[in-house]
């Protein structure tokens, strides 16, 4: 018998290994081994097995033999079969995937620890609960126990608490035998998860990045022992050895931090999805304001919706957007002003909300908004002012400058946004006795609690959105709201309509308190429709253009991005894979883009195909066109 062997401290694909006739009642794929390599004993995960040579093609060599079976089944068979998935969907390597999943610390060298003896507590625990679902989440139930396979969408309701739901649905399920994941977008979420699940805190298994190596073990084997398990943590969670998954839950399943930025590129909604088909078990995706994606995917009936009916009772009466057509070069404009006087003459906080801008360098209309953005891609155009070019950053398709806008026939151009200090040094003119604090990731802790006797006004990023503590504030405002659709990324309209949903949301929930908009542009979509909390008005816009475009959910994208200072071995590289496609309709090669990061210069390119990739070439294939050439590249699927 013969193995194929992942190294879990390389970032290669796999090595082949004999296997010695005492270990084969005892290997499987899956199986932690210990294999030679270059005179050291290895840790290394068997991805396959065969019994004949001709499999790996080595007929004139000699195989070194596997030296030890330490873990039989340490990867779970239906795990195994996700990463087995992942790995050609995601154009990964094993060792690249392993690295991920895995932490050093995991697979130290000895053997499975005992048993924990929870099992007894925790089914004890669940069967004294008394909990009845409601006829919206008695259809997920149902599917957890006919032990079948299918999604739901949850859109949610601002004002109506989730956590009961989740309790009910997961104690049930724990009942029925099974386990459960729940998957939260960052850290900070998992410790109001847990209070709000009032569920014991010894009955459940945290997973996340910032785990202590020495916990990341315990954790693993813990999960790994018990029959029924409840993981609740990041992205990463979904990784862990559980047994009989029955429930996938992922709350605020729009967000960017379920995409991993690492290689591998997985991201955690889809996985969640593939794992769920595999495990047979329900997959629940909640949002207030769900990617187009997964809301398109209830459209085709591919996903089943659920929607709790909304009762805003005139909530977003207080939304109020600022046309600064009519304010210009104000950027504090009159209204806003106002407002913030009142607010500080009531004894309250003011919060200014101040995102930063995408681009260096971008030219809006002052008169009409207009943006210049490329054809076809969709995105904004930036300004090359060397060149006097307008470029775009996904396809390098360039256009002229103009000295006249091309909607209005205005000449009032705005080359750029203002920065936070810009924002502080108006502030300082209209309440310059007034405290004003900026809250960013630099910020010091001593910042975020409001001094409860004092008014102060808070000028944040997103960051301070989450950290800052909304105590007897009596005003939000964004102050250019158009910086959230000045990125080079298709998706520029749906995240401002997620952010700025967001903010109006945290406002409503807070007693209602007035919220200002400030931009050029006050009909493009994204903030009309996020004015109004109307997340189906702005998906019936942005479908549209997604299908004009052909972006996802319509098409599909692959970014590779590629390092290295010899611009020839790279240009090579990239004609034989234009050449390789340019006669199939199915794909689209765009770029490349060379640009710096971190003081290294990149070359990317970007694949627009009508069928996954994985469908149209394999890893291997695309991989060898920048192997042979020695050069070091990344494969992002799904940007």
């Amino acid at each position: 018998m013969f193995a194929e062997v992942s190294l879990l401290e390389s970032s290669i694909d796999f090595l082949s290994y004999y296997v010695p006739q005492n270990l084969i009642p005892y290997l499987k794929i899956g199986s932690l081994v210990k294999v030679p390599l270059r005179g050291k004993i290895k840790p290394g995960i068997v991805v396959a097995v065969h019994d004949r040579m001709e499999v790996f093609n080595h007929k004139n060599t000699i195989l070194k033999e596997i030296f030890q079976v330490v873990d039989e089944q340490f990867i779970p068979e239906n795990l195994l079969n996700l990463l087995s998935w992942a790995r050609e969907y995601y154009f990964a390597s094993w060792g690249q995937i392993f690295q991920l999943v895995l932490s050093l610390p995991v697979y130290c060298y000895s053997v499975t620890p005992r048993n924990l003896n929870r099992q007894e507590n925790f089914l004890s625990y669940g069967m004294s609960e008394k909990c009845k679902c409601d006829d919206e989440f008695q259809v997920i139930l149902d599917t957890v126990n006919n032990r079948k396979h299918r999604v739901f969408l949850l859109l949610n309701n601002i004002n109506i608490p989730l956590y009961k739901y989740y309790r009910e649905l997961i104690i049930n399920t724990l009942q029925l035998g099974r386990s459960v994941i729940f998957l939260v977008p960052e850290i900070r979420n998992i410790k109001e998860i847990i209070s709000r699940l009032a569920v014991n805190e010894n009955l459940i298994s945290i997973w996340h990045s910032g785990l202590k190596t020495s916990d990341r073990r315990k954790i693993w084997f813990k999960i790994k022992s018990q029959k029924i398990s409840l993981v609740i943590g990041t992205r990463s969670a979904l990784f862990m050895p559980i047994n009989d998954l029955g429930l996938i839950i992922i709350a605020e399943e729009h967000s960017r931090y379920y995409k991993e930025e690492r290689a591998f590129h997985y991201h955690a909604r889809e996985l969640a999805i593939r794992y769920g088909e595999i495990s047979q078990a329900a997959v629940l995706l909640e949002s207030s304001t769900p990617s187009i994606e997964s809301f398109y995917n209830t459209q085709i009936k591919k996903f089943k919706l659920i929607t709790i009916a909304h009762k805003f009772i005139n909530s977003v009466s207080n939304v109020r957007v600022i046309n600064l057509q009519k304010h210009r070069d104000w950027i504090i404009s009159e209204p806003l002003k106002e407002e913030i006087l009142r607010a500080n003459k009531q004894g309250g906080n003011v919060l200014l909300y101040h995102n930063k801008i995408g681009y260096a360098r971008f030219v809006i209309c002052g008169d009409c908004g207009y943006i210049h953005t490329c054809l076809r891609c969709g995105v904004p155009l930036a300004l090359d002012l060397e060149r006097d070019l307008f470029i775009c950053r996904m396809c390098t398709n360039q256009t002229s400058t103009f000295d006249v806008c091309p909607s209005c026939h205005g000449y009032n151009f705005i080359y750029r946004g203002w920065g936070i200090q810009k924002i502080v040094s108006e502030l300082k003119k209209i309440l310059p006795n007034t405290p004003i604090s900026v809250i960013t990731s630099e910020s010091s802790w001593k910042t975020l609690e409001p001094d409860k006797n004092i008014p102060q006004i808070f000028v944040v990023t997103k960051f301070g959105l989450w950290k800052l503590n909304w105590t007897n504030i009596l005003l939000a405002a964004i102050t250019l709201a158009d910086n959230l659709l000045l990125v080079k990324d298709y998706r520029a309209g749906e995240w401002a309509f997620q952010e700025l949903s967001e903010i109006i949301q945290k406002a409503i929930n807070n007693k209602n308190i007035p919220v200002i908009i400030q931009t050029y542009r006050p009909k493009n979509s994204a903030i009309e429709y996020a004015a109004m909390l109307d997340y189906k008005g702005f998906y019936e816009q942005e479908i549209k253009t997604r299908k004009e475009l052909f972006y996802p959910p319509f098409g599909y994208l692959t970014q590779i991005n590629i390092v290295d200072e010899d611009l020839e071995k790279i240009k090579v590289a990239i004609s034989i894979i234009k050449d390789k496609f340019k006669y199939n309709p199915q794909i689209t090669v765009l770029g490349p883009v060379i640009f710096s990061k971190h003081k290294k210069k990149i070359t990317q390119i970007l694949l627009k195909t009508s069928v996954p990739l994985m469908n149209l070439i394999s890893y291997d294939e695309l991989s060898k066109h920048f192997g042979n050439n020695k050069l070091k590249f990344d494969i992002n699927v799904d940007p």
